[in-house]
């Protein structure tokens, strides 16, 4: 158990943050519980702009980038990254690899030789009920949960862009991930 500072809520906050997303959508309002307390969408919305603020504002670009990208590295499913992993030891080369996890993951489009992950929705569960603006350093959670799942299947480093943002004002979410251009399979 670690123990929330910001004068936000001071409260006390499991290292582990789980939200049944199946079931989120069919409830008016959503509490996350937070070491017996109750804690609404509307808090969690405040307290994420509160956290959110004050990284822009203490923290430079890149270390808020890799502070957010490492918590999507930290939210992916690891039933994805195992399908994943399977689509890349029974793809031969890199193209049948990107077909393969495009059938199980829709959200993959290829154009040529791009390749780019897109969203018709904003799909943090964490978001839910938020409104309003939100610091573009969030998306890089985001980037973080593309990197994990691509590394973690090609064993190697990835790069991935975010290219647009539904919650910068765009109607989807696009990534470019940029693979590496040799790689053994």
């Amino acid at each position: 158990m670690a123990v929330c500072n910001w004068s936000l809520c001071r409260a006390r906050v499991p290292k582990t943050l789980s939200i049944p997303t199946k079931r989120l959508n069919k409830l008016s309002t959503f509490n996350v519980i937070l070491s017996n307390e109750a804690v609404s969408m509307s808090h969690l919305s405040r307290w994420i702009d509160s956290m959110m603020v004050s990284l822009d504002s203490e923290v430079d670009k890149k270390k808020r980038e890799k502070i957010l990208e490492n918590c999507g590295r930290n939210c992916i499913s690891r039933d994805l990254i195992k399908k994943a992993q399977a689509c890349r030891k029974s793809a031969r080369n890199m193209d049948e690899f990107l077909d393969r996890l495009a059938k199980n993951w829709s959200h993959l489009q290829r154009n040529g030789k791009k390749v780019h992950v897109v969203y018709e929705k904003c799909y943090c569960p964490l978001l839910r009920g938020h409104s309003g603006a939100l610091s573009k350093t969030f998306c890089n959670c985001s980037r973080g949960y593309i990197m994990e799942l691509f590394e973690s299947a090609l064993q190697t480093p990835v790069q991935v862009t975010l290219e647009k943002s539904i919650r910068h004002g765009d109607n989807i979410c696009r990534f470019e991930v940029h693979l590496p251009n040799s790689l053994k399979m």
